[in-house]
C-alpha cells in the first residue's frame, strides 16, 4: 500500500471506498454477533428458569405446584 500523499485522486477514491466497505462489513459482523449473544442469553435464562421451577417442584415447594 502506498502512502496517502503519493496516491493519485483515483487511487485515493478506491482506498476510501475500500475502507468504507470494510467498516460496514465489520459493523455488520459485530451486530450479528451481538444479536446471537442476546438470543443465546434469552434462551439460557429461560432454560435456567425452567430448571429452577422443576427443582422447586421436585423438592416439594407448596407454592410452586
Amino acid at each position: 500500500m502506498k502512502a496517502w500523499e503519493s496516491m493519485t485522486n483515483a487511487e485515493r477514491a478506491e482506498q476510501t471506498f475500500r475502507d468504507i466497505k470494510l467498516r460496514q462489513e465489520r459493523r455488520l459482523e459485530i451486530r450479528k454477533r451481538a444479536e446471537y449473544e442476546a438470543n443465546s442469553f434469552t434462551v439460557e435464562s429461560s432454560l435456567k428458569a425452567i430448571a429452577r421451577t422443576r427443582g422447586a417442584k421436585n423438592r416439594g415447594c407448596r407454592s410452586c405446584r
